[in-house]
C-alpha cells in the first residue's frame, strides 16, 4: 500500500486549457482571478514550502511529469514556468501533482490522515511505500510509528524519494 504524505498539487484552474512549447504557465499562492494582466495561463497551489524553495532555472513537472517546464521568474505570490517538450500541447487540470525534482522541500513530518492511513496499512499489507521521504528525521518518524503499532516481522518500508536534493 502507499502512504501519499503532503502532495503538491494544482489547485484552481478556472478553465483546463493545453499547455505548449513557450506557453507560459503562472504558478499562484491564492486563487488566480479573471484579470490577470500576465499574458499566459494562471492556476494556484496552496503549498507554502513550493513558494520558498522554488528558483529561476529549476525543473518543474505537472500531472505525473506529462507537462514539464522551466522556472523563468517569481516573486511574493507566484512564479513563471516556461513549457517545454509539449509540441502538441497536454491539458491541464486542477488536482494533478507538481513535483520539483532538483528543489529540496521541506514537508513536514506524518500528518494526522498519515498516521491513521499507516495503522491501517499495518493492519492489512506486508509493506508500505511513503512518499516525499528527503530528511533522515522523517524515516526515524515513520520507523518509530510502526514500531508503536506493532507491525509484524519482515513488514517491509519502501521510502520514495521525489527530489534529487536531500536536506
Amino acid at each position: 500500500m502507499d502512504l501519499a504524505r503532503a502532495k503538491i498539487r494544482t489547485g484552481e484552474i478556472r478553465n483546463a486549457f493545453k499547455l505548449k512549447d513557450e506557453d507560459s504557465l503562472f504558478v499562484h499562492k491564492e486563487d488566480p482571478t479573471e484579470n490577470k494582466t500576465s499574458k499566459g495561463y494562471h492556476i494556484s497551489c496552496g503549498n507554502k514550502e513550493l513558494f520558498k524553495a522554488v528558483q529561476p532555472g529549476e525543473p518543474v513537472l505537472f500531472d505525473d511529469g506529462k507537462i514539464s517546464g522551466v522556472v523563468k521568474d517569481k516573486d511574493e505570490d507566484h512564479f513563471q514556468v516556461k513549457i517545454k517538450g509539449q509540441p502538441e500541447g497536454k491539458k491541464l487540470k486542477r488536482d494533478k501533482g507538481i513535483n520539483v525534482p532538483d528543489m529540496a522541500l521541506k514537508l513536514g513530518g506524518l500528518t494526522e490522515k498519515d498516521k491513521k492511513d499507516l495503522a491501517f496499512v499495518a493492519k492489512h499489507a506486508d509493506f508500505v511505500n511513503i512518499s516525499f521521504v528527503n530528511i533522515p528525521k522523517d524515516v526515524k518518524a515513520i520507523i518509530k510509528q510502526l514500531r508503536d503499532l506493532d507491525v509484524k516481522e519482515g513488514f517491509g518500508l519502501v521510502l520514495k524519494i521525489e527530489t534529487k536534493k536531500l536536506l
